[in-house]
């Protein structure tokens, strides 16, 4: 059965000069949108989705060593993504972003909202989304009707 899903991101660009992240954001292997981020964009956009496993994902995609200038042994100015916390169906709770982990490339994974290297975010999520939403609050039993 298909669901219409509304979900609300925002990120967050950290970039100086002209070194600007670029970015995209997909719900399975569905691009939303793509670009460079020059500043925080809040994005609201409807999905509709069959019932089973689905993954919403932000990359970074042109991050090199030289982007990050330290001085003194600290980070001074970065080219990075911060991915501020989710809604999905109005609801936005801290435990959406706990299911999500981020996968940087060459490292191993994190959870970690902050994307500093190129990687990807994954926030998986099943549909029904009220189900998903139900066990990740652990708000108790669920009557499967397939048992």
């Amino acid at each position: 059965m298909a669901t219409n899903l509304q979900f609300r991101l925002t990120i967050e660009p950290k970039g100086y000069a002209d070194r600007w992240p670029e970015f995209y954001i997909k719900i399975d292997d569905n691009l939303q949108d793509q670009g460079v981020l020059r500043e925080q964009l809040t994005y609201n956009f409807d999905v509709t989705l069959e019932d089973g496993s689905h993954v919403l994902s932000v990359g970074l995609t042109n991050k090199q060593d030289s982007d990050t200038l330290v001085e003194n042994n600290e980070v001074v100015a970065d080219k990075a993504i911060y991915v501020h916390p989710i809604e999905i169906e109005g609801y936005r709770l801290d435990d959406f972003m706990y299911q999500a982990t981020y996968y940087p490339v060459g490292r191993d994974s994190l959870k970690s909202n902050y994307l500093g290297w190129n990687g990807v975010w994954n926030l998986p999520f099943t549909t029904p989304v009220f189900t998903w939403i139900h066990k990740t609050q652990n708000l108790g039993w669920i009557y499967e009707k397939n048992l």
